[in-house]
């Protein structure tokens, strides 16, 4: 039970940052960026590129990762998203964009580099030390420490700097921040880059923990956007806290049923979660 409890934690925190900046980048364009998850799993492979080439130099590699992370973030909103909100188009259509954009990088990954998952291997990672019963590695424990850190910058920065506060506005009332004279797609888009390249750490990790393969990005994203939706789409903090919550739901049905069966139980407690929330409010309706 010990060990569920930390791979729950574990897993968490990588769900928690996923779900924080994806809610964030929503909160802001009001898009469900699906093309998240493409941006995702090209970081994870740009990562692994880089450290080939540099010959095992995390630090640089994980700072080219993040680096193309945001730019390719920030380039989908600018040429993908921008202009179709310019153009006022749907919601639906925004959204099929996106699904477009996230098929056309995933083909593209799995046409240069395959279907088979690749792994990245350290001596030193791998190293298993024993907390409270359960095993730890130090690329887990490093996990949960770089994303609760992440989480807290984040946090920080929307509550007390000027850059927070206009993302706040625009994610308020887009409107009114225009009228009050602040530049929406500016703020959409670097709040959409900065998201971005905080994904990638989330990657990395991942990279590490389970290797990396096409499809990485949209499963993670699917746990991601659950806990956001779970925990709340605009709070930064619900977010966090929805994503620990979804991976304690998916670990403890793995410790009684077989693992292929662990995803059923997120979506379960999404229906259950949407259908109660429908419930309350058409009571209150009443």
């Amino acid at each position: 039970m010990v060990q569920v409890l930390m791979n729950s934690i574990v897993t968490g925190a990588m769900y928690a940052l996923v779900a924080v900046t994806f809610s964030r980048i929503y909160s802001v364009s009001k898009v469900l960026h699906f093309a998240y998850a493409g941006v995702y799993t090209v970081s994870a492979y740009t990562y692994y590129i880089a450290f080939q080439a540099t010959n095992g130099r995390n630090w640089v590699a994980a700072a080219i990762a993040v680096a193309i992370a945001g730019i390719l973030g920030g380039a989908i909103e600018r040429l993908v998203y921008r202009p179709l909100r310019t153009r006022h188009a749907s919601g639906l259509t925004t959204l099929l964009a996106s699904l477009g954009v996230l098929m056309v990088v995933q083909n593209s990954i799995a046409l240069f580099f395959g279907d088979l998952s690749r792994t990245l291997h350290s001596s030193e990672l791998a190293l298993k030390v024993e907390v409270f019963g359960a095993y730890l590695t130090p690329l887990r424990a490093f996990t949960v420490v770089i994303s609760l850190w992440l989480i807290l910058v984040c946090w920080f920065l929307l509550r007390f700097t000027r850059f927070g506060l206009k993302v706040r506005a625009v994610a308020d009332n887009q409107g009114l921040a225009s009228v009050a004279g602040l530049d929406n797609d500016r703020i959409i888009l670097w709040t959409t880059a900065i998201a971005s390249a905080i994904s990638a750490v989330a990657a990395i990790c991942q990279a590490y923990d389970t290797g990396i393969n096409p499809l990485m990005g949209f499963n993670i994203l699917l746990m991601g956007v659950v806990a956001a939706v779970v925990g709340g789409m605009h709070g930064l903090l619900g977010a966090s806290a929805g994503g620990f919550f979804v991976a304690l739901v998916q670990n403890l049905g793995t410790w009684v049923f077989p693992n292929q069966w662990q995803d059923m139980f997120v979506f379960v407690l999404l229906i259950a979660f949407l259908l109660s929330r429908v419930s309350v409010f058409s009571a209150t309706q009443r």
